[in-house]
């Protein structure tokens, strides 16, 4: 099919038609130091092979899947990649040699904004600690995603995301408001991130009766510092069941 150019270069809008490709539609935009695409795909065949290449630059990749399922297995850091309908998460990837497997019965709709790496890293530096720690890993080149499971695309993501591909400033403010909503879209994602985090954390002690356990399995162990007891034994002293059912605490950690 015909390739489609609008504007300058910093967008454009392209139609393909491949074997694996039944139908795509990409729109693409570029400001320094961001990348972004949008793609609407219909697939002919569930499997797409991947191979590493030199002209990708090093880049961090906030991945947004809008519709359509899909996963890629790269196999030089072994790891499979699952992408599903309203789900997003922040990757690295340095680089990609697999196979890729797609659900031929629905269009695929994504949206990506990629970083170049050390803007990522600048942007980073003084935000949460998750993102602190995926910068970390980031700068050694270590594959790493912002969480281990996907999280939803919520409204304002949704909105954002909107924003961006409907972007009418003119060529003066295009490229600030971009760039401040990548950066908008970035601080979604984290805090999306670092309430799952906390949401994870052990919940607060709910009564006087098992603050007053945990103080009295502190003294014992500092008491008996040297011989510790197990947790059965403390869980035994302190008058609690299946202690560590209960507070997810050890002696090891008590101890700390």
């Amino acid at each position: 099919m015909m390739i489609f150019v609008f504007r300058t270069d910093w967008l454009q809008k392209k139609r393909i038609n491949t074997v694996f490709l039944s139908e795509a539609e990409f729109i693409q935009i570029n400001i320094p130091g961001i990348y972004m695409v949008y793609g609407d795909i219909m697939f002919k065949q569930q499997q797409m092979y991947f191979s590493p290449t030199n002209e990708v630059p090093d880049m961090i990749k906030m991945r947004f899947t809008l519709s359509g399922s899909g996963t890629i297995f790269n196999r030089i850091n072994k790891q499979e990649y699952i992408f599903n309908s309203n789900q997003q998460n922040i990757i690295y990837m340095p680089e990609l040699d697999g196979i890729g497997q797609y659900d031929t019965g629905q269009c695929y709709r994504f949206f990506e904004v990629h970083f170049a790496k050390e803007k990522f890293l600048q942007l980073a530096e003084h935000s949460t600690k998750a993102l602190q720690v995926l910068a970390d890993h980031i700068d050694t080149g270590y594959y790493m995603q912002l969480g281990d499971h996907n999280l939803p695309i919520s409204w304002p993501m949704q909105q954002c995301i909107r924003d961006i591909l409907d972007c009418d400033y003119p060529e003066g403010l295009k490229h600030l408001f971009i760039e401040s909503k990548c950066i908008e879209l970035l601080v979604l994602q984290a805090e999306a991130f670092e309430r799952s985090i906390r949401q994870k954390q052990p919940a607060a002690l709910s009564s006087n009766y098992d603050r007053e356990c945990i103080y009295q399995a502190r003294d014992y162990l500092i008491q008996n510092i040297h011989q510790p007891p197990s947790v059965a034994e403390l869980a035994k002293i302190c008058g609690i069941n299946e202690f560590r059912k209960k507070f997810a605490v050890t002696p090891g950690r008590l101890r700390g």
